[in-house]
C-alpha cells in the first residue's frame, strides 16, 4: 500500500508543472498510419497549448490513449475492416506549423491500451 502511494505522489510531484497551467488538448485527427519500427497501427493525433509538448510526463501519452481510444479504435477499424493494426499511436503536437511533437506507440489491450512498445 505504502509503494502505491509513494509512486502516486511521485507522478502528482512530476506532472505539477503542467497541472498548476491552463491546459487544452484537442483530438486533432485519427488514421492508419505506417511506422517504420511499428509497422501499421492507428495513430491519433492531438494538438495541446498552454504548455511544451516536452514538460508533458509520458503518463499523459498513456492517459489519453486509455481515454480515447475506446472511441477511436472501433471507428477506424469499421471503416477499415481489412486492417490488422499491430499499434496504437498517440502523436502530441505543439506550436502550429513549425511546432514540436512526442509520438509513443502502444500495444492493445481489451481495455484500452497496453504497454508502451
Amino acid at each position: 500500500m505504502f509503494r502505491i502511494f509513494v509512486s502516486v505522489t511521485l507522478l502528482w510531484i512530476g506532472a505539477m508543472p503542467v497541472l498548476a497551467q491552463d491546459i487544452q488538448v484537442r483530438l486533432a485527427d485519427a488514421g492508419i498510419a505506417e511506422h517504420s519500427l511499428h509497422g501499421t497501427g492507428i495513430e491519433m493525433q492531438f494538438e495541446i497549448r498552454g504548455a511544451r509538448v516536452r514538460d508533458v510526463p509520458d503518463e499523459f501519452l498513456k492517459a489519453l490513449c486509455d481515454q480515447f481510444s475506446p472511441e477511436v479504435v472501433p471507428l477506424i477499424l469499421e471503416q477499415n475492416p481489412q486492417l490488422e493494426a499491430d499499434f496504437i499511436g498517440v502523436r502530441l503536437k505543439s506550436g502550429g506549423i513549425i511546432g514540436s511533437f512526442v509520438f509513443e506507440a502502444f500495444g492493445f489491450e481489451d481495455s484500452g491500451c497496453g504497454a508502451a512498445k
